[in-house]
C-alpha cells in the first residue's frame, strides 16, 4: 500500500495534498470518525471505517491518481462483498458532495455485471471468509475485509505475518 502512496505523491503531489485536507478537516471527515465501526481482529479491539467509508476514500484515492487501478480494484470488490449491507442512499449522497458520483455509478455497473463474467472479489472474499472462520465468528465483518485487502498481496504468493502468526499458534 506504501508503494501506491509513493506514487501518487510523485506523480499528483498536489492532489494528494488537498485530498488530505479534505479527509482530515471536513464535515465528510467527522462522518467518517462517527461512522467508524469497532471489530475484533485476532482477539484485539481494532477501529475499522465503514464499508461505506472504505468505498468512498478509496474513490477519491482513485479520483486523485486513476493510473492506481488497484484502489478503483478494492472498491469493486468491497461493493461485491457489502452490496446487501451498504447503506445505498449514504453513498450516493456524499458521492455526490466528493465529486464521485460518475465513479460510484461505474462501480454499481461494474459490479453487477463484471467484463469477464467472475465477480472481481473472489479472491478477496475467499481470503475474508478464512479471516471469519479463523475469528471463530460466522459472519464476514469489515475489519475482515480490512485485513483481507492488506493481506491480498501476500495472497497471491504466500502468507503474511499477522495470518502466520495466527495458524501457528
Amino acid at each position: 500500500m506504501s508503494h501506491d502512496a509513493n506514487l501518487v505523491v510523485e506523480i499528483t503531489g498536489e492532489k494528494v495534498a488537498g485530498l488530505a485536507r479534505l479527509l482530515r478537516s471536513s464535515p465528510y471527515a467527522a462522518t467518517c470518525f462517527d461512522r467508524r465501526l469497532l471489530g475484533i481482529m485476532f482477539e484485539h479491539g481494532v477501529w475499522v471505517s465503514s464499508p461505506e467509508d472504505v468505498i468512498l476514500g478509496k474513490l477519491l484515492w482513485y479520483r486523485a491518481a486513476s493510473v492506481l487501478d488497484r484502489q478503483f480494484q478494492d472498491v469493486l470488490e468491497v461493493y461485491a462483498i457489502q452490496k446487501p449491507y451498504l447503506e445505498h442512499n449514504y453513498l450516493a449522497r456524499w458521492a455526490h458532495t466528493l465529486g464521485s458520483a460518475d465513479l460510484l455509478e461505474r462501480v454499481r455497473r461494474e459490479a453487477d455485471h463484471p467484463p469477464n463474467a467472475k465477480p472481481p472479489c473472489q479472491r478477496l472474499l475467499k481470503l475474508a471468509r478464512t479471516i471469519t472462520g479463523l475469528a471463530g465468528t460466522e459472519r464476514i465483518q469489515p475489519a475482515h475485509i480490512v485485513e483481507a485487502i492488506h493481506l491480498r498481496p501476500a495472497a497471491a504468493g504466500g502468507v503474511s505475518c499477522a495470518l502466520a502468526r495466527k495458524l501457528a499458534a
